[in-house]
């Protein structure tokens, strides 16, 4: 027999999506996961004692997930702070790759199809990175959304603050939902009395839901209580509700500890690439064919007006001199890494096409 059957239990890392209203402690409760790395979506981890990547632009997500997936540098957290502001940047980039302003000046609604692709290349490279051994926090905000059930009248309830739609193609809520091992609900505890003047709301210590319940989504694949009650109202004691659920061995290398974690890098150039290396360059070798180019550099290079001409001559004067990819080797060969952080870095990519041609004419 040629399968591979596995029994029991199989240990692995996470994906966690944590929600909850602004201000209840998400980013501190993530601080608290192993080792944890975060891309700052939305610049709210200023007052944190965390490692961040300050996130502007999509592919800046995009890349950064693919360089922690080939090398974990230490970390064995990623945490997405917040989703709902990294579902903005993809918009943002959906529109700047179709020339439009607004996801809406699409007909038919195709710009929340595009937008839901891109995401769905996010929650692809998220599962990746979970299975080279690395747990995965996707914080976000939460909202109360109503909510039609088939076999009833319709109530309120909380939901991430994300897309929602009931096709099932374009519902980044639900996608996100699916693609999560645990969806955890962080809140406040509110109790509510009846006075002479009104109703009156009590409480206010934190609680976290790991179970559905009609109110608000939730669920958790390690038996985790339906709700609990930090000890203290402190990050670390949310933490320890969940800690069973997350202190499985991850596969980050144990000779680079999370003290000497080091930073993520920002520069094309610096990417670690597992190519061969030849000592003297010969000429690139270029199909002349769309085919011979990886879709979404050829899609960049349309869009900014970069011609086939153009980024050989940036291929055959500063990649192969760099050493980023060898004199053979065609474009359509290029590793996905690499093309992922060319077009995260286009601004530098496009400027220095503009010194080349410069320096040739003179």
């Amino acid at each position: 027999m040629s399968l591979r059957i596995v029994k029991g239990v199989e240990k692995s890392a996470q994906l966690a999506v944590i929600y909850g209203p602004p201000g209840v402690g998400k980013s501190s409760l993530a601080g608290q996961f192993p080792a944890p790395v975060f891309f700052d979506c939305e610049r709210s981890t200023g007052a944190l004692d965390v490692t961040r990547v300050h996130v502007e632009h999509w592919n800046t997500l995009r890349s950064g997930i693919v360089d922690l997936t080939a090398d974990a540098s230490g970390y064995q957290t990623a945490v997405i702070d917040t989703a709902d502001w990294a579902e903005k940047l993809a918009g943002e980039w959906v529109c700047e790759k179709g020339k439009k302003t607004s996801l809406e000046d699409w007909d038919y609604g195709r710009g929340y199809v595009f937008l839901a692709e891109e995401w769905g290349k996010l929650l692809k490279d998220l599962r990746k990175l979970v299975a080279s051994g690395m747990h995965v926090v996707i914080l976000a905000h939460s909202q109360v959304k109503s909510y039609s059930p088939p076999d009833g009248d319709a109530y309120d309830r909380y939901a991430l603050k994300l897309h929602s739609t009931k096709n099932k193609a374009t519902d980044i809520n639900g996608l996100t939902r699916e693609a999560a091992d645990h969806l955890l609900f962080y809140n406040y505890e509110v109790t509510t009395t009846q006075t002479k003047t009104g109703t009156k709301a009590e409480g206010g210590s934190h609680v976290l839901y790991a179970q559905f319940h009609p109110a608000w989504d939730a669920k958790n694949r390690a038996g985790l209580a339906a709700r609990m009650m930090p000890a203290a109202e402190t990050p670390e004691d949310a933490y320890a509700c969940i800690a069973s659920a997350f202190t499985i061995a991850t596969k980050a290398p144990a000779a680079k500890p999370a003290a000497a974690a080091k930073p993520i890098a920002a520069d094309p150039d610096a990417l670690p690439m597992d190519f061969p290396k030849k000592e003297e360059p010969e000429d690139v070798k270029y199909p002349e064919d769309k085919a011979a180019w990886p879709v979404e550099l050829w899609e960049q290079m349309e869009r900014t007006g970069i011609t086939e001409a153009d980024m050989k001559l940036y291929i055959t004067q500063h990649m192969v001199p760099k050493k980023m990819v060898v004199a053979d080797q065609t474009p359509a060969n290029f590793h996905p890494t690499l093309v992922t952080k060319l077009i995260g870095a286009w601004d530098r990519v496009t400027a220095r096409i503009d010194t080349l041609k410069q320096e040739n004419a003179a």
